[in-house]
């Protein structure tokens, strides 16, 4: 077979072709919350992992110009008829960041998040602090590291699969997870460590059994741990390392104690996420659990009519 039409290699360079095309087609912060995930990413750029309060809310202190770059285009979202013109966009080309006119803004959302899934995004904002380039530029840079961050993970994801790879091929690459991809949302990096998670569970509960892989199993626990701080509801993953075999930790004793500090760790940030908000439950998850426990009927009934 041919090295292109290999899933992996296939993959890769549907992957980029489209998700290039998502990334210049889809106007300026029309995926879900990109104003503020383009603030969140230039935070962290510039090293400000925390929050800042003011008057109350939490928010953070950016450049004036970014934040009247992302509310030209606020007309638009869930207005089918409202459009943006090729014009309006590239008008900002030409508008210097300004980095030390800077005010303060009051968001939520984005903070719910942890820092460590902006990171792609961060670099992509960061080169283009460091060259000097007009704020249109930090939307795009940010934009393409994403995409090519999240690519990256799933082409290793597909390589690794034992079985079915084409069956992750075609999961990646429909529309509205390459619209993520070529977009600041850190669920674009999110999705990508989920996908290699599943690929490293499959591998080590199906691969021919060629004795111990403790590194193996630590590794993919490893990429567990990540999956739970990216989001505290995917915590759940956990009780599949319950699948992997015995054989793979090479004693039951230390598959035992494995999986006791596993299932801890995961459990102890579950539980800090929804004490202190630092996930995001901090924008409604409480609200949306308690309504769960107290109608469950509602709440399937909800789930049904979207």
């Amino acid at each position: 077979m041919p090295a292109w039409l290999k899933p992996g290699t296939a993959f890769l360079c549907l992957a980029l072709a489209f998700g290039l095309g998502f990334l210049v087609l889809l106007p300026p912060f029309q995926a879900p919350d990109e104003p503020f995930h383009l603030l969140r990413a230039y935070q962290i750029s510039t090293g400000q992992w925390g929050e800042t309060l003011e008057d109350g809310r939490r928010g953070a202190v950016v450049p004036g110009s970014a934040i009247d770059f992302f509310s030209a285009f606020q007309h638009v979202p869930l207005k089918p008829a409202a459009k943006v013109s090729r014009e309006e966009i590239l008008s900002f080309r030409e508008r210097p960041l300004d980095p030390k006119a800077t005010r303060f803004i009051g968001y939520a959302t984005a903070l719910a998040h942890p820092a460590w899934p902006y990171l792609p995004q961060a670099l992509g904002v960061g080169i283009a602090r460091a060259l000097d380039l007009p704020v249109f530029y930090l939307l795009y840079l940010g934009r393409l590291c994403n995409l090519l961050a999240w690519a990256a993970l799933v082409f290793v994801a597909i390589r690794r699969l034992p079985i079915y790879p084409w069956l992750l091929f075609l999961l990646a690459l429909t529309p509205i997870s390459l619209q993520q991809a070529a977009s600041l949302s850190p669920d674009a990096l999110t999705n990508g460590l989920a996908f290699l998670l599943f690929a490293g569970l499959l591998r080590l509960r199906l691969a021919p059994d060629e004795g111990p892989k403790l590194a193996a199993v630590v590794g993919t626990m490893a990429l567990g741990l990540l999956l739970t701080l990216s989001k505290f509801a995917y915590g759940l993953h956990a009780l599949l390392f319950i699948l992997v075999p015995l054989g793979r930790f090479g004693s039951r004793r230390r598959r035992i104690l494995g999986l006791a500090i596993f299932l801890g760790l995961n459990l102890a940030w579950m539980l800090h996420a929804l004490r202190s908000g630092g996930d995001p439950a901090r924008s409604g998850g409480e609200g949306r659990l308690l309504a769960l426990l107290q109608d469950p009927v509602h709440f399937f009934e909800v789930g049904l009519d979207t």
